[in-house]
């Protein structure tokens, strides 16, 4: 995602990147900074989604993507979503972790009211881009404090 943007997986995409990669000694510390940094945010900042469904794999990916967005940005990921990188990993911490769980919550009980598009997308292929792009906008709302 930090390299292409938010987009559909495979193994053989994802071994292809590594190959790539390998072959040209491309330096890997701007990718590194930019996922540990997610990594270490959310230790610091989010450690309460533990034991919630946010740590879902698929959710989890989703949510450090939306972290990576809402401070560096990811390629083409605003033209898709309209949502603009505020050069921040989060806005406020608690508001943030509230939100973060209360996606969770609406995944976990399958929720169709207010966040039908967020359970729908977390419910359905968890590598395909349109599903992915659904769940990292939604997660970027939540770090930003905005939710509808």
């Amino acid at each position: 995602a930090v390299k292409e943007g938010v987009v559909s997986t495979s193994p053989s995409k994802l071994t292809q990147i590594y190959r790539d990669y390998e072959a040209t000694n491309a330096p890997l510390d701007a990718l590194e900074d930019r996922i540990c940094g997610a990594f270490d945010e959310v230790l610091q900042q989010l450690s309460g989604i533990q034991g919630s469904h946010a740590v879902k794999p698929h959710l989890f990916h989703s949510l450090l993507c939306a972290m990576i967005h809402n401070k560096f940005g990811l390629p083409g990921f605003t033209q898709k979503s309209g949502i603009q990188p505020i050069g921040q990993w989060l806005l406020d911490s608690h508001r943030s972790l509230a939100q973060v769980r209360q996606l969770a919550e609406a995944y976990e009980v399958k929720d169709i009211g207010r966040f039908e598009e967020f359970v729908k997308a977390s419910t359905e292929g968890g590598n395909r881009a349109a599903q992915r792009e659904v769940r990292v906008k939604w997660f970027c709302l939540a770090l930003q404090g905005n939710l509808p």
